[in-house]
């Protein structure tokens, strides 16, 4: 019968740290999985140091573990601050995908989350009916909103992409 190995306090904070530095890279497994398959491999190699490039090399070496991309990585840290305003701003970005609007799939959907999210700050996002594929982004000061979405709108056009703006947005002269 052998012995189980017994983890030092030292040997916990490696694992914690290869942990926290895999899912800054886009690691997305529960962390009881985690810790079995980190158990199981240094138990039966009781010869290797518990270090975070050990525990770094045995994760991404498995096959089969969820990683995310790291535009993912980078939305869910400020989606994660505020989720109702990121519940909302998905929703509404779920209804684009057509020509001439916004990506909805892949890492270019994550990207623009994470932008308007952050560009957003400040304002209250309520969601207009279905019928009206927009969301209201209200503000005490209308004009705010237009320099803020002409602002995404020079970033999207440095980048190849489009934010159509409203039909009934207003510029800062007319207000």
């Amino acid at each position: 019968m052998t012995t189980r190995r017994e983890y030092t306090a030292q040997e916990i904070e490696q694992v914690n740290q290869a942990e926290k530095e895999l899912r800054a890279k886009g690691l997305d497994e529960p962390a009881q999985r985690l810790g079995a398959l980190t158990d199981e491999y240094f138990q039966a190699n009781k010869g290797i140091p518990v270090t975070v490039a050990a525990v770094a090399k045995l994760i991404e070496s498995q096959p089969g573990l969820r990683w995310i991309s790291l535009a993912q990585v980078e939305y869910l840290k400020v989606a994660n601050q505020e989720p109702d305003r990121a519940n909302v701003l998905a929703n509404w970005l779920a209804t684009q995908g057509k020509v001439g609007q916004l990506v909805n799939q892949g890492d270019e959907a994550f990207v623009t989350l994470r932008l308007l999210l952050l560009m957003l700050l400040g304002y209250r996002l309520t969601q207009q009916p279905s019928h009206m594929p927009w969301t209201v982004f209200q503000s005490t000061k209308p004009w705010r909103m237009f320099r803020l979405l002409e602002g995404v709108n020079q970033f999207r056009k440095r980048r190849k992409m489009t934010l159509i703006i409203p039909s009934g947005s207003r510029s800062p002269a007319a207000t």
